[in-house]
């Protein structure tokens, strides 16, 4: 790929982050004015001329962390995910990378030459 080849996909992977950023930002936004709305009408259901919506219920499972390991025994490690930034806050960064093998990877960071604009605000 030519530098300037190379240039216009940064550009464009930059511009396509951003958008997805403020996408995120404004489908946050709108789905939580949408549940207000809808958690006050009849039913919780609403429509529009292409869709509809309605609120659903989804539950969570608190788990009682000692009993699924007495009870998963050696299946234990396959049926949890370790967040390791709450790990490191709780136990410190050095005593949890002691507990693991470091693996490194590449991931491309994409950083704007351009001064950073406010995220614009979903309709209310």
């Amino acid at each position: 790929m030519t530098p300037k080849g190379l240039a216009t996909q940064i550009d464009a992977l930059g511009v396509l982050r951003d958008r997805l950023h403020l996408l995120k930002f404004q489908e946050g936004s709108l789905t939580q004015a949408v549940a207000d709305a809808l958690k006050k009408r009849p039913g919780k259901t609403g429509q529009g001329k292409k869709y509809e919506a309605e609120m659903i219920p989804s539950d969570t499972i608190d788990v009682d962390v000692a009993a699924l390991r007495r009870v998963a025994g050696p299946k234990f490690a396959r049926c949890v995910k370790v967040d390791l930034t709450a790990a490191r806050a709780a136990l410190g960064r050095d005593v949890v990378d002691r507990l693991g093998m470091k693996r490194r990877s590449w991931k491309v960071r994409v950083i704007s030459r351009e001064p950073a604009k406010a995220p614009r605000r979903a309709p209310k």
